[in-house]
């Protein structure tokens, strides 16, 4: 421990082991410009550490508690890892990070191999690199938030912050809502045909994007919001759009491209004129069968299909906007007989491509 005077501590973690037996272990430091530097191992017998200090960094040590518990405070400081450094920085069951200044950097995120993760960053950005499956809630109160998985995501609370940025390699499982303010966006991305399954609200800050990009299936149950900004789900196979599975825009233009089929619940609706302002385009595109529910816009929607566009949503309408075009193997034919898809457009275009076309326009249509 070296400092000058109370409150300008630093303690220097250079090395400890578990030779007998280290259990837990609480570094307080208190206020001030007080800090834990990291040059070594820390290392406990799947016990719990607890640090709250003033500002944390790994400069080229590691925290390994194995199956315990990790709880790392930086107070009005940061949570910093050394430049260049891309090994392991804490290894536990649990981890908890506070900072008020900032948990890693773009360059040079925290490294964890964790199960469960909870880090808050009150002020500053927020980063992280995470070997293995996690159960991860991320808040970035005044700053960006990116997470790097090596395997599968599972959302464990509510996140916010101005802006996420997510890539996962395998499966990204949302069970809780996920929000960003001012103009930050929301990008999920899947590898190794990760799939990416929504089951809560996804809400954009104005003007800012909503991207979900899997290289597996997508499957929406929960609301997907941007104001002004772009909504864009492309998925490498099918996208389904639960009872619940809605997508709103107040003006952006949203766009669903699927290798597979994309599949619309009776009740599934996507508005892209969901504001007072002049709405966005709409567009499908799928690599086998579209089944539409609602799709609904004052400006152009197109759809397209390689397989049949079929009405899922009975005689309800299935397209309003100021035009329609829309091209498949057949259009409106359900099992081989006639299903009339709904339309409300001024201007048409459809064409069936090997089968029948059959479409109930409402209103004058060219």
């Amino acid at each position: 421990t070296t400092g000058t005077s109370d409150g300008d501590d630093t303690v220097t973690i250079n090395e400890t082991n578990d030779a007998h037996g280290n259990t837990n272990l609480t570094i307080n430091t208190g206020s001030g410009t007080d800090g834990v530097t990291l040059n070594g191992n820390l290392a406990l017998v799947d016990g719990d550490l607890t640090v709250s200090t003033q500002a944390i960094t790994f400069a080229g040590g590691s925290i390994d508690v194995g199956s315990g518990s990790v709880d790392l405070n930086a107070g009005t400081g940061a949570i910093a890892d050394a430049a260049g450094n891309t090994a392991t920085d804490i290894t536990a069951a649990d981890l908890v990070l506070t900072a008020s200044s900032g948990i890693g950097t773009d360059g040079n995120p925290i490294d964890t191999t964790v199960l469960t993760l909870v880090a808050t960053a009150t002020g500053g950005d927020l980063n992280i690199d995470q070997t293995g499956d996690v159960t991860a809630t991320l808040t970035a109160n005044a700053g960006d938030a990116k997470l790097n998985v090596g395997s599968t995501l599972t959302t464990g609370g509510a996140w916010s912050a101005d802006s996420f940025d997510v890539d996962v390699n395998g499966t990204a499982t949302i069970e809780h809502t996920i929000a960003t303010d001012g103009s930050g966006g929301i990008d999920i991305t899947t590898s190794s045909s990760g799939a990416i399954d929504v089951n809560a609200a996804l809400t954009a800050g104005v003007g800012g994007p909503l991207t979900l990009d899997a290289a597996g299936g997508i499957t929406l149950d929960g609301l997907l919001t941007s104001a002004t900004g772009v909504v864009d789900l492309d998925a490498v196979a099918d996208i389904e759009l639960g009872a619940a599975g809605d997508v709103a825009s107040d003006s952006g233009a949203v766009s669903l491209t699927a290798g597979g089929a994309i599949a619309m619940d009776a009740d599934a609706v996507v508005d892209a004129d969901a504001g007072t302002t002049a709405g966005g385009a709409i567009d499908l595109d799928a690599g086998s069968t579209i089944g539409l529910g609602q799709l609904t816009t004052d400006v152009a929607v197109t759809v397209d299909a390689v397989g049949a566009i079929t009405d899922a949503n009975g005689v309800a309408n299935n397209v309003t906007g100021s035009s329609l075009t829309i091209r498949g193997e057949s259009l409106g034919v359900l099992d081989g007989t006639p299903d009339a898809l709904e339309t409300a457009v001024a201007t048409l275009v459809a064409t069936a491509t090997g089968g029948d076309l059959n479409i109930d326009q409402t209103g004058d249509v060219t």
